[in-house]
């Protein structure tokens, strides 16, 4: 009878750990980029998300996908940027943005992206460098930072 019970609750305790790591990660932040808000070291709760839950103001981690190097070669993997929400669907672009984005200033952001900045503006690498972000590039919404 015991055996049964401690099955049962290993069984549970699985389930549960899997559903969390489904649902949150813990990302460490790189740079200074959200300085003063946040710095390099720093690590934080993330909730995953989906683009129809963002707000303007959410501080966000995406994936970026670096350009080819000016040789063509492409890098391998994703980067992780932490970064703020600044526009969701229908807001106006920027026009610091646009360019970038390739559409027009103040043209709204189409349904499914976002645009994100950095607090520290004068280093940030962010949607005026790399452009829209959409859902593919969403891991999640930070809930708390981790001590």
């Amino acid at each position: 009878m015991t055996g049964w019970i401690f099955t049962v609750l290993g069984g549970a305790l699985t389930l549960s750990a899997v559903y969390v790591r489904r649902r949150f990660v813990a990302v460490t932040i790189e740079g200074e980029s959200m300085a003063p808000t946040f710095t390099g070291g720093e690590r934080v709760l993330v909730r995953r998300r989906g683009v129809a839950r963002l707000r303007r103001g959410d501080v966000v981690v995406v994936r970026w996908k670096p350009p080819p190097d000016v040789n063509g070669e492409e890098h391998e993997g994703h980067k992780l940027l932490v970064k703020r929400v600044t526009a969701v669907a229908g807001d106006p672009i920027p026009a610091d943005v646009a360019p970038a984005a390739d559409r027009p200033a103040r043209s709204p952001v189409p349904d499914g992206a976002f645009i994100v900045r950095g607090d520290n503006a004068a280093i940030s690498l962010d949607s005026r460098t790399c452009g829209l972000f959409g859902a593919d590039n969403l891991l999640g919404i930070m809930i708390r930072r981790l001590a």
